[in-house]
């Protein structure tokens, strides 16, 4: 099912491939990766799937949009969707307000259209100590 501004935009041809199939050969030889960021309008948790290696060995801070429209479209549960992508000890946060963050234990409680966190535990102190004035 197509959405209404879906129209509008502009087609494209691409070549899908897993984060970890392409980062086994683009950074073999280079630095971990320490942040990510993703946006992939509604397909968020396939990047999430295809990159479990990565996501496992580099513990990255991802920085993930959740579009909750997308995903009703599909008839995905957020929460169905996304934990068990997600890492063991990484905690989901969520802007309270313009200074604040704010722990969540459901993708439910996000707004339609809103940036989420994902910390690994024992980056939190360093998240939380650079995230000031974000």
């Amino acid at each position: 099912m197509a959405i209404e501004s879906d129209k509008y935009r502009d087609k494209a041809t691409i070549i899908l491939d897993r984060l970890d199939s392409v980062w086994k050969d683009v950074g073999k030889n280079a630095c971990r990766i320490d942040i990510m960021k993703i946006d992939i309008e509604g397909h968020e948790n396939y990047c999430l799937k295809g990159g479990q290696q990565v996501i496992r060995t580099d513990r990255p801070i991802i920085l993930m949009e959740i579009n909750k429209l997308y995903y009703v479209i599909r008839g995905a549960e957020l929460d169905d969707t996304f934990f068990p992508l997600i890492p063991e000890s990484y905690l989901v946060y969520r802007r309270k307000d313009k200074t604040a963050f704010q722990n969540i234990n459901s993708f439910n409680e996000c707004e339609d259209i809103e940036d989420v966190f994902l910390v690994p535990e024992e980056k939190l102190d360093k998240f939380l100590g650079s995230i000031r004035g974000f």
